[in-house]
């Protein structure tokens, strides 16, 4: 046998170097050479006689309970023994049974293989949508950490759903979820709760509108995302009320929107009916009034006694994607739309979201520091007053002032009165 081979034989016979060439091992490998040191926590009194005759007893302690060892002092130990010359990286080797290799290495390794099992998807579900999101994960863009961790963890089968999902896009012929998940896994709940489907969705959006990521947090936001590549999320639950609107589809008027104006009556309208009309308007003027709250809605309405037409919508809290398409068809069809929500954190940020969205066609509606004097309550907002620090508009700004001096609650039922009067004004 050469020096190597006996020194493998003899270190690997001694169980005093058991605990030890692993640590060479690991050390090795985190510095891609023979170098630094190892400690060996709570040596056993033979451990240590045996690693110090090694030594030749240099000193090699590096606390009370631990042995601190130098790789290249162990390997030049090997001169003047009978294993000199020995290859040291090979004894490890040889030593701890397998092949030692570096972290950058075995990192590179690893990155290779990633890369490689993404192109092979990209070869399977050719499409441009499909390009751009491997692209984007190959490059770990923002908002491919889902896929990479996914990766990591050996999801494979739920990686390629959602690629597969993807060449799909965008659908000629829009699908619920359900279905477009059954169409492409054969599982209608697949895509139930995947946030890889929608943060696929807003990367592809980024780039094709060349914006900057940003994840979506809110629910009702993703709802919209899969509605601009044809899928629905839910289109019967989803639905505004409103009245004094005329829809129209295929240029005639809508019979079912006429007559419920005619007879003065509300209308709750699903997404589902919605997403189809071609026109919506008023049918007096160019000016619709959105409220968020049912109740004052209603009683907006109550006050109509003269059953004049009043344009109104309610959104029923945080916006739906039905609302906000029927919002845009109005602001289409040439309307303005005035919004009126409650005076706290949560209600503030709703109106500077519709106004950010649609501009100068949204105008904020008894949104004055005199209106949240008069709607004040004894509601503390203390909790979620910060929620305002995210909001920057001059139109606001007075307001929001106000509103973190005095931390409490405005609500719209104190309003009643001049909200109906402005509407029917």
């Amino acid at each position: 046998m050469n020096p190597t081979e006996e020194a493998v034989e003899y270190f690997r016979r001694k169980d005093d170097y058991g605990r030890l060439f692993p640590l060479f091992a690991k050390k090795i490998e985190s510095l891609g050479n023979i170098g630094g040191s190892v400690i060996l926590e709570n040596p056993t009194t033979t451990e240590r006689r045996a690693i110090e005759r090694w030594l030749k007893n240099k000193k090699t302690s590096a606390g009370k309970d631990e042995m601190k060892i130098p790789l290249k002092k162990f390997e030049e130990s090997f001169k003047g023994k009978r294993f000199e010359g020995a290859d040291f990286y090979k004894v490890v080797e040889g030593v701890v049974g397998r092949v030692l290799v570096s972290n950058k290495i075995k990192k590179e390794q690893s990155e290779r293989q990633r890369k490689e099992y993404f192109l092979s998807l990209k070869t399977k579900y050719k499409s441009e949508m499909a390009d751009v999101l491997i692209d984007f994960i190959i490059s770990k863009e923002s908002g491919a950490m889902v896929f990479n961790l996914a990766y990591s963890q050996e999801k494979f089968q739920e990686i390629e759903n959602v690629i597969k999902a993807i060449s799909y896009l965008p659908l000629k012929v829009s699908k619920r979820l359900p279905i477009f998940a059954e169409m492409v896994t054969g599982n209608p709940h697949a895509f139930d709760k995947e946030p890889k489907l929608i943060n696929s969705l807003q990367m592809i959006n980024c780039y094709f509108n060349g914006v900057k990521y940003e994840i979506i947090e809110d629910k009702e936001e993703e709802t919209g995302l899969l509605f601009e590549f044809g899928i629905l999320r839910d289109d019967l639950l989803n639905f505004v009320t409103c009245n004094g609107l005329i829809a129209e589809k295929n240029g005639e008027i809508i019979k079912s929107w006429y007559y419920a104006c005619e007879e003065n009556m509300v209308k709750n309208v699903p997404l589902r009916e919605i997403q189809v009309i071609d026109k919506v308007y008023p049918k007096v003027g160019n000016t619709v009034f959105v409220l968020e709250n049912s109740g004052v809605y209603s009683s907006v309405l109550d006050k109509n006694i003269e059953e004049k037409v009043m344009p109104i919508i309610c959104t029923h809290g945080q916006f739906k994607l039905s609302g906000l398409i029927l919002i845009k068809k109005l602001i289409e069809s040439g309307c303005r739309v005035f919004y009126s929500g409650d005076f706290d954190p949560d209600g503030i940020s709703m109106a500077y979201r519709l106004k950010k969205k649609f501009g100068d066609k949204v105008v904020y509606w008894r949104y004055t520091s005199e209106d949240y004097i008069e709607s004040l309550s004894e509601v503390s907002i203390s909790e979620r007053i910060q929620l305002l620090n995210s909001i920057n508009d001059d139109l606001l700004n007075p307001l929001m002032e106000k509103m973190i001096k005095i931390q409490r609650a405005g609500y719209q039922e104190k309003l009643i009165n001049k909200l109906y009067n402005d509407i029917v004004g």
